[in-house]
């Protein structure tokens, strides 16, 4: 009996499931969707040129949508993983970070292709973007002390257009997915190609990291299949069959052990990686694009092109045991082994990626430095080649130490200016919001 209760999921396969709340107000498909930990704020671009945002722990605060943010359709948005900073991208070709959660513009990053996909690093530093022409595009745009606005590297990765990026949880390394069928693994701070996953008969639409395991990569295609991948052997390891149409979206969630799809055959989907069965579908009245599931598993969103433009808001029927997040996963540490680093030269998780080749250098020069410790005729000789790595330390790392060095002075005075700049662009966009609440 025990074993059957365990097994219960198996034995009802694809479930019916409701919708507990929808969230209405955009004119035209929702394509771009994004949730913080808690799933009680949520982000949405829309083809309507405006951003939604929507505070769901308060019922009875007006939503707040950003109309004309853009000139053009917004494709995708990204939130940081403290939701105090967002990224939209559109067809105007542009790139805009966003102050969370009234969506104040903080930078506008111009592109010469028009971006498709964006992924922001969890501490709001880096920012990549996928673009029409193949290309992906990697910005540093916010450093702990004072906001910047670099380019880091732009490398034509894909034959085709590129639906959707996604960063590792240390942001060491990426993927982005593309119309090619294709879905390439890169170092985020070069932008090199670590491996290429092949086995899509059509565009790959997106692409998402489970939480548990970056080992553990879910792609949906126009093929309406789902892949689970293992990103280390570079090999499918499950492949999720039952849509009727283009998978657009898919989530993993938090333990790791289930899989959301949204697809254009207007259901969604839940999907049991142990089985690789259906174990819930829920109906979306019109075709799904996007999907996401909350980090502490509680909530699932989906939003939608043609009836209402809504995002539907679903209780999760499964539970999801929460894993805690160790500074290096597995993947990390065989990445720094296959790519002969240390593990000490691997970024933390609020760190900025470290170049591979400088990684190299500095292992081999610390190597070096400690052959020749205890040799005192040798510390001349020291000196000098401490002084040549200072001159050859690239200025990505220089600014990381600078930012070291201002400390808690340099955190304080992003928070005046960040506020400052929050209470100069909301008085000038007082009469706007009022428009907008009103709408």
């Amino acid at each position: 009996r025990k074993e059957k209760k365990k097994n219960w999921m198996a034995a009802k396969p694809a479930a019916s499931l409701q919708a507990a709340e929808i969230c209405a107000g955009h004119r035209d498909s929702v394509l771009g969707l994004a949730v913080n930990h808690t799933g009680s704020l949520v982000l949405t671009g829309s083809h309507d040129c405006s951003a939604g945002i929507v505070d769901r722990s308060q019922p009875s605060k007006p939503r707040f949508f950003r109309r004309n943010l853009h000139l053009d359709y917004i494709n995708d948005v990204s939130l940081s993983k403290d939701a105090t900073r967002a990224v939209t991208v559109s067809l105007d070709k542009t790139v805009k970070v966003l102050t969370m959660p009234r969506g104040l513009k903080l930078q506008s990053l111009e592109h010469e292709s028009t971006p498709l996909s964006c992924a922001l690093s969890s501490n709001a530093v880096v920012v990549v973007v996928g673009c029409a022409d193949g290309t992906v595009v990697a910005w540093r745009v916010r450093s702990v002390t004072k906001s910047l606005q670099r380019r880091l590297w732009q490398l034509p990765l894909h034959q085709g257009p590129v639906f959707a990026v996604t960063l590792s949880h240390s942001a060491c390394w990426g993927a982005s997915a593309s119309v090619d069928g294709t879905v390439c693994l890169w170092l985020t701070g070069s932008g090199q190609e670590l491996k290429r996953l092949r086995g899509h008969t059509a565009a790959v639409n997106y692409c998402a990291l489970s939480p548990a395991t970056e080992r553990c990569l879910v792609t949906a295609s126009a093929d309406t299949t789902l892949r689970v991948w293992d990103t280390l052997e570079g090999q499918t390891q499950l492949t999720l069959r039952g849509h009727k149409g283009h998978v657009w979206g898919c989530a993993v969630a938090p333990d790791g052990k289930w899989v959301l799809s949204s697809s254009l055959d207007c259901t969604v989907r839940i999907w049991s990686i142990a089985s690789g069965e259906c174990v819930f579908q829920g109906e979306q009245g019109s075709m799904a694009l996007r999907c996401a599931w909350s980090g502490d598993g509680s909530w699932l969103f989906s939003s939608s092109t043609g009836g209402s433009f809504a995002v539907r808001v679903w209780k999760s029927p499964v539970e999801c045991q929460l894993l805690e997040q160790a500074n290096h996963t597995a993947f990390d540490i065989a990445l720094a082994a296959r790519e002969g680093l240390q593990i000490g030269d691997l970024p933390e998780g609020t760190d900025y990626p470290v170049h591979t080749s400088q990684s190299k250098k500095r292992s081999s020069e610390a190597k070096h430095h400690q052959h020749h410790h205890n040799k005192k005729s040798s510390q001349a000789s020291q000196e000098d080649g401490r002084a040549s790595d200072d001159d050859s330390v690239s200025m990505t790392a220089a600014e990381e130490e600078e930012e070291q060095e201002d400390g808690d002075e340099g955190e304080s005075a992003e928070e005046q200016s960040d506020s400052s700049q929050d209470e100069e662009e909301g008085k000038k966009d007082n009469n706007i919001d009022d428009d907008d609440d009103d709408d």
